[in-house]
């Protein structure tokens, strides 16, 4: 049986995570991103720019709560095609810090949402269509290693345990926060 877990971005201390510039970021990218409608993000991003209170350090996997765009390096982008992750909507993208002026190359990773929940185990708020208790169906995930629900309003990223796995023994350690809930099984 498979075992699934959110995957959140992480930093070792607050003052290192990393924030989005929200004033420069286009409202298209972020409700792309959030709902995994690859049409609507647009086809030439170029620069995302990072706020200037973000840590010094850029890890392997950046995705700010408030905006939902994730955001992986390239050292990442390489595992993924080693692997064979082909369902993510990949566009590379520079990253812009200007109080240091920072320009880093990386990959903007959006995952599809896919149509796995079983509904009859779940439990979904009916007014928010929100799922509070998430259980999917391992059979309907089929070969995706990484995606995001489609039967429900729930933004979380999720991946499956092997790649889970394979992601911490090939030391990608900061920036990533792999979560097992009981709300999600």
């Amino acid at each position: 049986m498979s075992e699934y877990y959110y995957m959140s971005a992480a930093a070792a201390v607050e003052s290192e995570y990393i924030y989005l510039d929200n004033d420069r970021l286009s409202e298209e990218l972020s409700s792309g991103c959030r709902e995994s409608e690859f049409q609507y993000i647009p086809e030439k991003i170029g620069k995302i720019f990072l706020n200037d209170e973000s840590g010094d350090e850029l890890p392997d996997f950046i995705c700010d709560e408030l905006n939902n765009v994730p955001l992986i390096s390239e050292r990442l982008k390489k595992l993924f095609d080693e692997i064979s992750i082909k369902n993510l909507y990949y566009q590379r993208v520079q990253l812009i810090r200007e109080r240091d002026e920072l320009s880093v190359s990386y990959w903007l990773a959006v995952p599809p949402r896919i149509s796995c929940l079983n509904k009859a185990r779940s439990r979904i708020n009916e007014k928010w269509q929100r799922a509070e208790t998430l259980v999917i169906d391992p059979v309907r995930t089929g070969s995706y290693k990484i995606f995001k629900i489609a039967d429900a309003m729930n933004d979380e990223i999720i991946v499956k345990r092997e790649l889970r796995d394979l992601i911490e023994s090939k030391g990608f350690t900061k920036g990533f926060l792999f979560i097992k809930d009981d709300s999600l099984v």
